[in-house]
């Protein structure tokens, strides 16, 4: 009897001791990327009006982001500058959001087309506005309700038969900033043989739209870890996802395991929380 319960003793030593087993991923499989990593883009309405401006010059603006982080949208820019001009000049936003959860980077083109009434000593005269600008924005950490986007335009009017164009110099238009924690989920396959994983993702941000992406990766047995690369299902989208995780396991000292992303332009890490035991 003593050698038993002291058999006893022992395995419950060693049970304790060692850590609990993963297994080849199989299943869907979920996390929730806040903090730092949280994701924000353009979103919403904004305005901006110049504050040198003799009179009243506003930009307005409407925008929306994709789960790819294509930015589309449009705008009004209010020319009603004293004694010269007045209109209302619609244009049209659409770019890409870059950079990094900690200074996202929207990238914009604005395409202006209107009407202005310039003010010649007593005399209106039409005046039909088209024109171009580059516009690049942020809003770094702690993020605002705006992204902040200088840029240049070239404007070109048409007036009593002539045309002429200039350019503008610095420019300044916001829009509307939005955005929070963003989930990243999977379903994926083990090969019982080969230790091959595949299966698909998708990447979806806080407004819910997302991207979906195509799993790939292998799973060692003898570390009981998986690496995984997720692509996006769509070839010309430069987003990507890459991680390794040991997955239903807890190992007491284990290495932080980091999720390194892409996704919707914007490039970030996170770690994975290791869960109590």
């Amino acid at each position: 009897m003593k050698l038993a319960r002291a058999a006893a003793a022992v395995c419950a030593l060693l049970c304790l001791a060692a850590p609990a087993r993963g297994a080849p991923p199989a299943g869907p499989y979920s996390y929730l990327i806040g903090g730092d990593s949280e994701i924000w883009y353009p979103s919403g309405d904004a305005e901006f009006c110049e504050p040198d401006a003799p009179g009243s010059s506003c930009l307005d603006t409407s925008v929306s982001t994709g789960g790819t982080g294509a930015v589309l949208g449009t705008g009004v820019w209010h020319a009603h500058i004293t004694g010269q001009a007045d209109g209302d000049v619609g244009f049209t936003i659409a770019g890409q959001l870059a950079g990094s959860t900690r200074v996202p980077k929207p990238k914009i083109v604005v395409e202006f087309a209107g009407d202005i009434t310039l003010h010649v000593e007593g005399v209106d005269v039409p005046l039909a506005v088209t024109g171009t600008g580059k516009f690049t924005c942020k809003n770094p950490l702690p993020h605002g309700p705006t992204f902040q986007c200088p840029g240049h335009a070239k404007l070109c009017g048409v007036a009593l038969g002539r045309k002429k164009c200039f350019g503008t110099g610095s420019v300044r238009i916001d829009l509307a900033a939005a955005g929070g924690p963003w989930r990243l989920d999977t379903d994926l396959l083990t090969d019982p043989n080969t230790g091959a994983i595949s299966g698909d993702g998708a990447a979806t941000l806080q407004n819910t739209s997302s991207q979906a992406y195509v799993a790939k990766g292998k799973y060692s047995a003898k570390s009981d870890l998986s690496k995984l690369t997720l692509t996006p299902l769509d070839p010309t989208s430069k987003n990507k996802v890459t991680f390794s995780d040991t997955f239903g396991a807890y190992v007491p000292g284990g290495p932080s395991k980091k999720i390194k992303f892409k996704v919707a332009g914007v490039s970030g890490v996170f770690l994975i929380p290791i869960p109590p035991p």
